[in-house]
């Protein structure tokens, strides 16, 4: 198990099983979790989330929504100076919702997600052998829960 600090209240912890848990110490309902195949695919993204954001900090007007696996979703809206990692539902009129369970970094918090990422794939060789998702047809791809989670 590793457990790194990225402020004073926020923590990303790995558990034996590849699974990553972000969490706020004060807020016990801000919280994030990944699937060691989620951890992998965020990581992949992360350099170019980061472009997006140099840009946010720059002013500009920046929407982005990328899918991290399962109904997670990481998204970054203008006006909000946070990069928002959120699970989605999808309600009784097929409509996708953001759920309450989730948690907001603002963008100094996310430099020491990356860091932290970054360290972690580095001292736990186990990420490595992660892969993720991959389907031979579209019916795999569309029957796989983990890629398209609102069927």
């Amino acid at each position: 198990m590793k457990t790194v600090l990225l402020d004073k209240d926020k923590v990303l912890t790995v558990d034996s099983e590849w699974d990553v848990f972000l969490r706020d110490e004060r807020n016990n309902n801000r919280k994030a979790f990944f699937t060691g195949k989620r951890f992998v695919k965020f990581m992949q993204m992360m350099h170019d989330v980061d472009r997006v954001i140099g840009k946010a900090s720059d002013g500009k007007d920046v929407t982005v929504k990328l899918h991290l696996g399962g109904a997670w979703f990481l998204s970054v809206t203008p006006g909000m100076a946070c990069v928002d990692l959120r699970k989605f539902y999808q309600d009784r009129n097929n409509d996708i919702k953001p759920s309450k369970l989730g948690i907001a970094l603002n963008f100094s918090e996310w430099d020491s997600l990356m860091n932290a990422a970054a360290t972690i794939n580095d001292e736990l060789k186990g990420f490595q052998a992660i892969s993720t998702c991959w389907h031979q047809t579209d019916d795999e791809l569309h029957n796989c829960n983990e890629c398209t989670p609102f069927k």
